[in-house]
């Protein structure tokens, strides 16, 4: 079973929102974009316990309680197995259109389903609404198939009915691990595993415990305890003359075997120390991924649909990347939100999703595409390096190489010790370079600012300021929403020399080469102004970039003009969304 679309309008984060899975989910996208929020949608559907949850005035998007929560879920790979159990509210899906054929075309499409054109879906929606007079909401999940809102008809679907449907939610910031406790993750699987001896191992534990616990309740010391509090009572709760050992015993949660189970909490020893430590005191991440691993034990790993929420919270990522890549080979459908890039890189471009705000501040979900091209093809080289890591950010600045990328980087973190100036995460504003996997420039920064735009994101290209450049700058406009082009015949190594004294200059070259241990350029004391911010350039290409070296040496206070205002530029483009040429 597999999610073809859903469709989410008026709910929390969404007043509306439509995904069309391909594969396996990734969720990413800068916090407070609505990635929890899809999973709990997805829950509303497939959970039947969620009826049995209220719906509150924040549940409806902006608390807009007057109009209608609906979240509709289209279901198709189902397997024979549920084709048959929900046999009479089977619809046919247009593959290509994205849409349920009509009724009276059904015949002449289910003959196109052996060439995929078409195929048999399962259509269920969650719908919510506020009744206003009683001041509280009502909510339900129906077949639209059988039912019209528009006539209040709704074909409710049975608890029994969604419960057959393969679904897991995980929350692995919560609960115990292996606990066994009755609706517990891990009593479902021992209750399903086969064999009968575990209720008779729960009896035996009940009255072993039981009877060590009688021990307490005659020893001397408690036995005059309870005389002097059982004394006054006596007459009172009609004791007579019995001894406190017959009125009173002790044992855990009142000895209910629920409460006993309770009680129980796994101890483990992997290897790290000479006994066995409390699950709780192994860190958070063998916790974290113990209830992971409970709850994929418990998914049909055949057809089912897994839902995870924050994977990667309270792990570390070598972690949430092995889980990853287990859940990314299960035979059903995973949807995941997460924050960290590792866990993306196990999943195809195309599952890729990001969630974020359009230019009319409507939250919309952008999803990766499969490259169709050789330019798309040779750009996806560099997915996983390059654009995967920033997609939580708001915006990206595409530069060409990665001297460029040093650069700026180094300048920002001198700007920000000295000056207090946000550096451009604050605003959250990520650097990439086009240069990650071949030698950059200007011809590569396209291919990495249309990845990065595709994902919604804000992108804003640096170019070096060369001649000859119309074709390029047409080229990189048509891929990111604005371009900043250094002032003609800089590079950024003129940029980090523009504005500095030039005896600042003479010693910032001879600390960089001395640093770097390469000989500093000859006759130093005689250049020029000029000759002088050649050898600079000469000095900060060395080697595979010496650019940030450089601008860790120039003085306190001292900082290259150029350079800030270029960062400068680009913090405008984002934060006043400019489009088009910016020239310095």
């Amino acid at each position: 079973m597999q999610i073809v679309q859903l469709i989410a309008r008026n709910f929390r984060s969404f007043e509306e929102l439509t995904l069309r899975p391909a594969g396996h989910v990734v969720l990413l996208g800068p916090p407070g974009m609505g990635r929890s929020n899809l999973i709990e949608a997805l829950s509303r559907v497939l959970d039947p316990d969620m009826l049995r949850r209220s719906v509150g005035e924040l549940d409806f998007h902006a608390r807009r309680t007057d109009q209608p929560i609906s979240i509709e879920l289209v279901l198709g790979h189902l397997g024979p197995q549920l084709e048959q159990t929900f046999l009479d509210q089977l619809e046919l899906w247009d593959n290509e259109e994205g849409r349920v054929v009509e009724e009276s075309a059904t015949v002449e499409a289910a003959s196109d389903e052996e060439d995929g054109i078409s195929s048999w879906v399962l259509r269920l929606c969650y719908m919510a609404r506020w009744l206003a007079e009683e001041n509280r909401g009502e909510h339900w999940v129906h077949f639209p198939k059988f039912s019209d809102p528009e006539v209040e008809r709704y074909e409710f679907a049975r608890r029994s009915e969604v419960q057959r449907l393969p679904f897991e939610r995980i929350d692995g910031t919560t609960g115990r691990p292996l606990d066994l406790s009755e609706r517990s993750a891990f009593r479902r699987l021992v209750t399903g595993a086969a064999g009968t001896d575990f209720s008779e191992a729960v009896s035996q534990y009940v009255e072993g415990v039981g009877r060590e616990a009688g021990v307490f309740a005659k020893s001397e010391q408690v036995l005059e305890a309870m005389e002097k509090v059982l004394d006054p009572l006596r007459l009172l709760l009609g004791l007579g003359d019995n001894k406190a050992d017959e009125i009173v015993r002790f044992a855990p949660e009142g000895g209910a075997p629920s409460g006993l189970l309770r009680s129980l909490a796994p101890s483990l020893h992997l290897g790290r120390g000479p006994d066995f430590l409390p699950a709780n005191r192994q860190g958070a991440t063998v916790t974290t991924v113990l209830r992971f691993a409970e709850a994929l034990a418990l998914v049909d790993v055949s057809n089912g649909i897994l839902a995870v929420d924050d994977l990667g919270d309270g792990m570390d990522a070598a972690a949430a990347t092995h889980l990853a890549s287990i859940m990314q080979g299960l035979g059903g459908q995973v949807l995941i939100t997460t924050r960290l890039a590792p866990v993306a890189e196990m999943f195809g471009i195309e599952e890729i999703v990001r969630l974020d705000q359009d230019d009319e501040n409507k939250l919309v979900a952008y999803q990766g595409r499969n490259p169709t091209s050789r330019t798309e093809r040779v750009a996806a080289r560099q997915w996983s390096r390059v654009v995967l890591p920033v997609l939580t950010f708001d915006a990206v600045a595409v530069v060409e190489g990665p001297f460029d990328l040093a650069a700026l980087h180094g300048l920002s973190m001198r700007l920000m010790r000295e000056g207090g100036v946000p550096l451009m995460a604050s605003r959250r504003i990520s650097f990439v370079s086009a240069g990650a996997m071949d030698s950059g420039g200007a011809s590569s920064v396209p291919r990495i600012a249309k990845l990065a735009a595709g994902m919604g994101m804000r992108t804003v290209a640096v170019i070096d300021g060369d001649k000859n450049q119309e074709g390029i700058i047409e080229e990189v406009l048509a891929a990111a929403q604005a371009v900043v082009r250094l002032p003609d015949k800089m590079a950024i190594e003129r940029v980090l020399v523009e504005g500095l004294p030039d005896d600042v200059l003479r010693a910032a070259i001879r600390d960089t080469a001395s640093a770097a241990a390469i000989s500093e350029p000859d006759n130093l004391d005689d250049l020029d102004a000029v000759e002088l911010r050649k050898a600079a350039a000469s000095i900060l290409k060395y080697s595979g970039g010496l650019h940030s070296l450089f601008i860790d040496v120039l003085p306190l206070g001292i900082l290259p003009s150029r350079g800030i205002e270029l960062l400068e530029a680009i913090t405008r483009a984002v934060v006043e969304k400019t489009e088009g040429l910016i020239q310095l």
